[in-house]
């Protein structure tokens, strides 16, 4: 059954034989013929469209002979091939886009014979193909004879009923909603409890199901699954409230269950339209740090600040022709750069991973924005895991893991998947004029990649690993760095090669990479091919363009990364196959990461190698750049690189660019070269990291404990990791460390110094007492040392050149444990060393800021949502109670009369702390045994006494009371009591006991006084 388009409408006018755009014709013939009638097309149309909202059903003098339209569902069921739909009065639609052909157009000379519009195509883009081709074949018949054939959907049939809607009319309905709404403003809100929110995702868990069970509904069934989203989740207005949710879902809900998708796009124009008139607010860098801080999302806070701060372009055409630029069209693979062998036969057991609990746990490792749809990864979240939506979710991830596994183990027709492959394109300001392109795909799509890829993921680094690191290998990039440097520094090694290729992701080689990976990985191959196999749209938010990904990986997928790396194996494998039937020595080591490639040897090795790379590169779609490209020789062979490799020293505009260096260059975010080439990196990373960290302080003044965690979770990270794969360097992070100690640190505890003293501690880590701000200089070579051991074994592969990796997880999994251990015995002995040169008061304050559960408020992150935030105030009060500080902007004098301390504050029984600090703690407690236990009572009185006998210290007064009472706590009726102590540790009576025993001491008073009168008057357990 041929793939195609169910349009129809009456001719503009009858076309003769000979009028009909032919197969041969060339391509230029055939646009200028259909220039001559994509007008009367147009103005046709546009009479229609009039004519049927007057209610004319025939329109005199533009219907065909037999007065009536004329349906077609494909033309391959014209009895004349030659004869083209227009010559029979049938209207279509572009098979790229799903809207009428009102343009210039053309028509698939392939197997499906589909039109397209220009503007869809590449045509318009490439003169030489408008000049010297005849034929044009779409991307999916071009790619059709080299990649396995797929089931195509079912026809259009009135079997596809959805309310009102059905046949024809219903995929008319629906594609058009999808081109509308992708445009639209992101405006939603979160779907409420209760029923509407559980029918909500009903109405997903049932379109998703319409495309797995191929019904009548499966080409546009996806399509309609994220449709949902912004028709029936659009804010009302922009204070609405939850009521306000809850009765527009169920309203929206009803329309759509009905079938008044048009009556919901009309809705929602107007929520749309109200958008677009209210004020819009520039973005305010830290604001958008706050609120992502907030929602727990570190590294998106972290891009609002420092020199990782970034900006979007406004879309103008200028950006719009560079965003295309980088995006090329399709190039046709040619046999050299296609494998040739047995394709593997793939067990559909291999994807019964796939289920309901691997669907929770990849959303709930799955962070960022919103696709085309708006449905972030939040409302994702929301919709598959929580449990006020009683077991709806568990259906829907049920849903989503079928659809994985269908994707994995059958091909299926690209038209139902085009929704779902589709992503939003951000243009990214880079350097000055530059753009850098970030796609954000649909979160469904990157659950359904992610629990596929966990599956597969041994199988894709058997397939690439050592040679090509980047495809999910523990510490691979690591390993990748070590492994240059040490090649780097072997006698034997003049020079290694740095080679960056030009917009690489996106200028792969489709079509080769698609055919090889069926051999290559044919675990991974059916995915890929499912999604990659028609072009992806790329949606710009303000801009009627939509971009195609033709070539290369499309933007914002998360198997991008596997496939690339599965992509360059023939030419890894190609280039070493030719070096060694050469005159190269052995010697040479090539090592992948990704796109930046590397080689290391003597300089004649290398330059076989390179000329091999920038022969064989392209066929692959792989392009090295020179200009980019650096050479780390060392000094002896200097002149010899420079008569060698000419390209890598240009001339422009008389500047003299020398990509030949004998100091080192930057690699991987390290560093390979000499010690005096690393003291100038370092002090380049230095002043980016200062940077960072006087903004951080400067946000530290308003928000202290955002500041704090986004320095421990996410700052910190970009300099531990030069740490680990920069050795010897210690002695350069100086400035480091007096950056944070001057600058950020005051602003953390709210002081205007930080002395030595309460630095040490803060050092440790929490468990230990500390703040888990490490002295920079004092671990950077542990951790170098320890990255070295995790990575041992992938860096001896990748030296050896070995054609497999073979990981002992196992081992893996020890040594980290090893190094943890050594970790916290570091510390421990640190803090014990400390402690001893220490007096007894600060050995006090390590050890109660040690107590189990007493650093819970540092190391979480302050979720709002949760009400973890702390003001600037409290955050300061909390590190001076941590460290018994002096408190800031507090009364010289207690209400008693006292000088006013922190520890009066908290023995003082006039101040009012002690009596707070205990009634907050006894309600919490009552709160949550109100929910598993009944008859819950605060301050119940006792029982009065009748003579009984009681060992002496028991309360016996008749006011007795403790703090709480509730039954079924051990057995169901049984009574309980519990009371609450809280003590001060640095209070004169505790001081001279530890912590340990003061506890036992303080519940031994309690027992005294009322353990007996609780056993034996009310037969209950204390």
């Amino acid at each position: 059954m041929e793939r195609g388009k169910s349009v129809f409408t009456p001719s503009p006018r009858q076309l003769q034989k000979d009028e009909v755009p032919n197969n041969s014709k060339s391509l230029n013939e055939k646009i200028q013929f259909s220039s001559q009638i994509s007008s009367d097309i147009h103005r046709y149309n546009l009479r229609r469209k009039r004519a049927q909202e007057d209610g004319i059903q025939n329109i005199d003098g533009l219907v065909n002979k037999e007065d009536k339209y004329k349906f077609i569902n494909n033309v391959a069921e014209v009895d004349d091939p030659q004869i083209e739909p227009l010559a029979l009065g049938v209207f279509i639609s572009c098979n790229a886009c799903g809207q009428e052909v009102d343009e210039q157009y053309i028509r698939c000379d392939g197997d499906c014979e589909s039109w397209f519009h220009l503007s869809c195509t590449d045509i318009l883009e490439d003169e030489s193909k408008r000049v010297q081709s005849e034929n044009w074949e779409c991307h999916t018949c071009a790619n059709k004879q080299s990649l396995p054939s797929y089931r195509v959907c079912n026809e259009i049939s009135d079997k596809a009923v959805w309310g009102i809607l059905k046949g024809k009319e219903l995929f008319r309905v629906v594609n058009k909603a999808y081109e509308e709404v992708m445009k639209w403003n992101r405006n939603l809100f979160m779907p409420p409890t209760g029923q509407a929110g559980q029918q909500f995702i009903m109405e997903i868990t049932r379109c998703i199901t319409n495309f797995n069970d191929s019904t009548y509904l499966e080409p546009i069934a996806l399509k309609m699954a994220l449709l949902c989203f912004p028709l029936l989740l659009q804010k009302p207005s922009k204070n609405s409230k939850s009521r306000d949710h809850v009765k527009c879902l169920e309203e929206r809900l009803k329309l759509w269950s009905d079938g008044k998708v048009e009556e919901l796009l009309r809705k929602g124009r107007v929520v749309q339209r109200n958008l677009l008139k209210s004020k819009s607010k520039t973005l305010d860098s830290d604001k958008m740090f706050d609120r992502n801080m907030k929602q727990g999302k570190v590294s998106a806070a972290l891009r609002w600040i420092g020199d990782h701060k970034s900006s979007v372009h406004k879309t103008t055409p200028d950006v719009i022709r560079k965003l295309k630029n980088l995006h090329p069209p399709a190039k046709r693979s040619t046999n050299a750069a296609t494998l040739n062998g047995p394709i593997d036969k793939v067990e559909s057991e291999t994807y019964a991973g796939i289920d309901a609990e691997l669907i929770q746990q990849c959303i709930k490792h799955i962070k960022g924005a919103a696709g085309p749809s708006g449905a972030d990864a939040e409302l994702w979240l929301r919709i598959l895991c929580s449990k006020q939506f009683k077991k709806k979710p568990l259906e829907l991830c049920k849903v989503v893991a079928e659809l994985a596994k269908k994707l994995a183990s059958e091909y299926v027709d690209p038209n139902a998947l085009d929704a779902f492959n589709a992503c939003r394109l951000i243009p990214l300001v880079k350097d000055i004029e530059g753009v850098r392109p970030v796609g954000i795909g649909e979160i469904l799509h990157r659950i359904v990649a992610k629990s596929i890829l966990k599956v597969v993921n041994s199988d894709i680094i058997d397939a690439t690993t050592p040679i090509q690191i980047c495809s999910g290998v523990p510490s691979g990039v690591e390993a990748a760095v070590h492994a240059v440097r040490e090649i780097y520094e072997d006698t034997k090694t003049e020079a290694i090669l740095l080679v960056d290729a030009a917009n690489a992701f996106n200028s792969m080689n489709r079509s080769a990479a698609l055919k090889n990976i069926q051999i290559t990985c044919p675990q991974f191959a059916t995915f890929l091919i499912n999604t990659y196999r028609s072009p992806a749209r790329l949606h710009v938010r303000n801009s009627d363009d939509t971009i195609m990904s033709d070539e290369g990986t499309t933007q914002g997928d998360v198997a991008a990364m596997s496939f690339y790396s599965c992509s360059t194996m023939p030419l890894i494998h190609n280039l070493g196959q030719s070096i060694d039937n050469t005159e190269a020595s052995i010697s040479l080591k090539q090592i992948w990461y990704a796109d930046d490639s590397a080689a290391g040897g003597t300089l004649d090795d290398i330059k076989v190698w390179w000329n091999k790379l920038q022969a064989l590169g392209p066929r692959y779609g792989y392009y090295p750049k020179a200009n980019k490209t650096w050479l780390i020789v060392k000094p002896e062979y200097e002149k010899k690189a420079r008569e060698m490799y000419p390209e890598l020293v240009s001339v422009v505009d008389g500047i003299t660019t020398n990509n030949i260096t004998k100091t080192g260059r930057k690699y991987l975010g390290s560093f390979i070269g000499t010690d005096e080439g690393k003291q100038l990196f370092i002090k380049k990373q230095m002043e980016s990291w200062k940077r960072d960290i006087v903004d951080l302080a400067r946000i530290g003044l308003k928000e202290p404990q955002l500041a704090y965690s986004a320095f421990v979770y996410g700052t910190s990270k970009r300099w531990n990791y030069v740490c680990r794969t920069t050795p010897n360097i210690s002695d350069l992070l100086g400035p480091l460390e007096d950056a944070i100690n001057e600058t950020l640190l005051p602003v953390l505890v709210g002081k205007a110094h930080v002395d030595k003293t309460l630095r040490k501690m803060m050092s440790f880590p929490a468990k230990h007492g500390g703040m888990n701000i490490p002295t920079v200089a004092e671990v950077s070579d542990r951790e170098y040392n320890n990255s070295l051991r995790v990575t041992r074994s992938i860096t001896k592969a990748i030296i050896q050149q070995d054609s497999i990796l073979e990981l002992n997880f196992a081992e893996l999994l020890k040594i980290k444990e090893e190094i943890k251990k050594e970790r916290l015995t570091f510390y421990a002995e640190k803090k014990q060393t400390f402690v001893g040169e220490s007096s007894e008061t600060i050995a006090r304050i390590l050890e109660l800021a040690s107590e189990k559960g007493v650093s819970c408020w540092l190391t979480t992150l302050p979720l709002e949502v949760f009400g973890f935030t702390m003001n600037k105030q409290e955050f300061h009060d909390a590190i001076a109670l941590r460290y018994n500080l002096k408190l800031s902007d507090v009364s010289g004098y207690c209400f008693c009369g006292e000088k006013n301390t922190i520890n009066h504050s908290l023995t003082c029984k006039k101040g009012g702390y002690t009596h707070l600090r205990h009634n907050s703690l006894r309600d919490t407690i009552a709160e949550l045994l109100s929910d598993v236990c009944k008859d819950v009572v605060v301050e119940p009185h006792l029982l009065e006494l009748s003579g009984e006998k009681l060992p002496k210290g028991t309360i016996t007064t008749s006011e007795a009371r403790l703090d709480i009472s509730a039954r079924g706590f051990w057995s169901q009726m049984d009574k309980i009591f519990t009371d609450v102590r809280v003590f001060h540790p640095h209070a004169p009576s505790n001081t001279k006991m530890s912590v340990q025993t003061a506890y036992q001491h303080h519940e031994y008073l309690k027992k005294r006084a009322y353990n007996a009168r609780v056993l034996q008057v009310e037969k209950a357990s204390f």
